[in-house]
């Protein structure tokens, strides 16, 4: 197979996400292209404008392209080779073909059962990407999702913006967390009563702390609903377990990506993926 791999000579994480895969590409007998139209996938860090371009483009012609980015869990240091970067094919999250994943146990997190002990609601924003991929002002979503959460429940509301949007700002009504805070601290969970996200990795980690999530868009979109009327009786889905341990496979570390784990998988599974996924803007 010829793969386009996206690359930076500067060391970010897109550098070395395209090193890291360019290396599996080689070790697994694949090839390479500099051509994003030639190649039979391309592999792209992230969502900027061009490489929504090419993203659009292949599937205009019916080639898949695959995103990279931050991982759901495992997101650690820059050269940390365990450090975990999400992957989605023929999307920008994996939802669609979620349920098509069948692997060997590969989650290794604690998971926890349902938890009815938070007070509060967690509103995570978008980032400044997303709101221009989904054709959004930036944060008029975020001051909307909140307006509307207001009219369903009294309980205190906590905005956590995403952590790389330096431009939000609190919103009238809510307690505002700092962005860059991760929350990756299981303790912080504690208190929280239902997430509510347009997308956001968080929504997924909200379900193995056994904490409702209301979504409209990502990946915890397979399990998750956007019923607000539901917000202060919130249903918590079965089948979390295998929901995560499917997760374990939308997302690879570096030294997977860099040993050509990633790519075995990859070109095993594409077959199965649909191809022809709705590209969903102003939701």
């Amino acid at each position: 197979m010829k793969f386009f791999v996206s690359h930076k000579d500067n060391p970010t994480r897109a550098s070395v996400v395209g090193n890291s895969f360019r290396k599996g590409v080689m070790i697994t007998g694949n090839t390479l292209t500099g051509d994003s139209m030639l190649a039979d996938m391309a592999i792209l860090y992230g969502m900027s404008a061009s490489h929504v371009e090419i993203y659009k483009k292949r599937k205009a012609i019916g080639k898949p392209s695959a995103f990279f980015d931050l991982g759901y869990w495992n997101r650690s240091t820059l050269l940390n080779q365990q450090t975990c970067y999400r992957l989605a094919v023929n999307y920008w999250h994996p939802q669609h073909y979620i349920s098509l994943i069948d692997e060997p146990q590969k989650f290794n997190r604690p998971i926890f059962p349902r938890y009815k002990e938070g007070k509060k609601i967690l509103v995570v924003g978008m980032g400044l990407k997303s709101y221009a991929l989904y054709g959004h002002v930036p944060h008029h979503w975020d001051m909307a999702l909140i307006h509307e959460v207001k009219q369903k429940t009294t309980r205190e509301i906590v905005y956590y913006p995403k952590a790389s949007d330096r431009t939000a700002h609190s919103i009238p009504g809510t307690t505002f967390y700092t962005p860059g805070k991760m929350l990756e601290d299981d303790s912080i969970w504690r208190d929280v009563w239902a997430v509510v996200t347009h997308h956001s990795n968080n929504a997924v980690e909200a379900l193995r702390m056994g904490i409702p999530a209301f979504t409209w868009d990502g990946a915890a979109s397979v399990l998750c609903g956007n019923d607000l009327s539901l917000l202060e009786n919130p249903p918590f889905p079965e089948g979390v377990p295998q929901f995560l341990n499917r997760m374990a496979y939308c997302q690879w570390s570096v030294a997977e990506m860099s040993n050509g784990e990633c790519i075995k998988w990859l070109t095993k599974m594409l077959p199965k993926i649909p191809m022809n996924v709705e590209i969903r803007e102003n939701v």
